[in-house]
Order: structure tokens, then C-alpha cells, then sequence
């Protein structure tokens, strides 16, 4: 039987297979067991606003009879002027329930907002990152001064970004990374 969005889309039904075997010569059919009907809905929302994309899958949904039944709604696309929130999807669901649905399971993965603002990176090392960000937060701290604590900072994470060794244990590689730290910590103390 299926058991997630996927495979209820996918395969709708559960079922088992029936062998038979006569005279050495195997037979497998498969038998569909049909318990709970499926309505599968999908809907491309690419161009349409939230409010016609609502209007639309509820049009959809009156346009089935889903009494009884595991509905699936998956939405795609890219909606023009607004925001996959804008979309009720609560007022979508009750509607469905009201119809008589036994479940309803929805999919927005793939929809997207053209709204949306695609995020730049600046193509630079993972150790620039790192500085960066550790220079964004001195001064946490009153334990050393900027410069000090920038130092610490870098050696702490050199100490830490080691490999477990071939054949080294875990409780060994723990106590080896805590001692590492443990003599940077004494030796920045003075």
C-alpha cells in the first residue's frame, strides 16, 4: 500500500501479488486493492496570481467527487504578483472536507513566488567567510582584546577542523580534538 504524497500519487491504489505455480511454470498477477479511492489534482500556477490559482483548484475540486477519498493537490509553477502565502489553502482544505474527503495532502515544492529574490554569493574561500564573520562578532567577550580574540578565534577553529585518524576510536579522536583546544585555551591565557 502506499504510504506518502509519492507513491498515493503514483500508484493510487495498494494490492498484493497472486502466484501461482503449475507444473514448474510460475504465474504472478498483480491484484489492485482498492480500499480508499484517490483524486489526484495538480495544478501549473505558473502566471496566475494567488487569488486565481485558489479559484482555480477549487473549481477543480467541485468538479470531483472526492467523497470518501485520499486527495492529492500538487501546485507548480511560478506565480506572478504575490506570495505562496497569499494562497488559502486552509479555505482550499475545508472545502474539500466539507465535499466529504477523507484526507487531503498537498505538495508546493516546486511553487515559487517571482517575488522571490534570488540570493547572490560572492565567490571567495570558505576561510574569508569565516574571518569575516568572526570579525562581525568581536568584542562578544571580555576575556581578550579584539586583536587577541581574532587569534584565538582562527587557532580554535584550525584545532577543531581535524580528521579522525585510520584507526583511531572515536572516544580517542574526542579526547584528542578536547586536548587540542584545552592547550590552545592555556596557552592564549597568557
Amino acid at each position: 500500500f502506499p504510504n506518502n504524497f509519492a507513491e498515493i500519487e503514483k500508484y493510487s491504489t495498494g494490492g498484493y501479488y497472486m502466484v501461482t505455480v503449475e507444473n514448474g511454470v510460475q504465474e504472478v498477477q498483480w491484484r489492485a486493492l482498492n480500499v480508499i479511492p484517490h483524486v489526484k489534482i495538480k495544478m501549473n500556477a505558473t502566471h496566475l496570481t494567488p487569488q486565481q490559482i485558489q479559484q482555480n483548484i477549487m473549481n477543480e475540486c467541485v468538479a470531483h467527487n472526492v467523497t470518501d477519498a485520499i486527495v492529492t493537490l500538487r501546485v507548480r509553477g511560478t506565480i506572478e504578483n504575490g506570495k505562496i502565502h497569499d494562497i488559502n489553502f486552509k479555505d482550499i482544505f475545508m472545502q474539500l472536507y466539507e465535499q466529504g474527503a477523507y484526507f487531503v495532502m498537498k505538495n508546493t515544492v516546486k511553487l515559487q513566488s517571482s517575488e522571490f529574490e534570488q540570493i547572490h554569493v560572492a565567490d571567495v574561500s570558505p576561510e574569508h567567510v569565516e574571518e569575516t564573520i568572526m570579525k562581525e562578532h568581536l568584542g562578544q567577550t571580555s576575556l581578550f582584546s579584539a586583536e587577541k580574540e581574532l587569534d584565538v578565534m582562527k587557532t580554535l577553529l584550525r584545532a577543531c577542523n581535524t580528521a579522525k585518524k585510520e584507526g583511531e576510536t572515536v572516544s580517542d579522536f574526542q579526547k584528542r580534538v578536547e586536548e587540542e583546544i584545552r592547550t590552545v585555551l592555556e596557552e592564549k591565557k597568557r
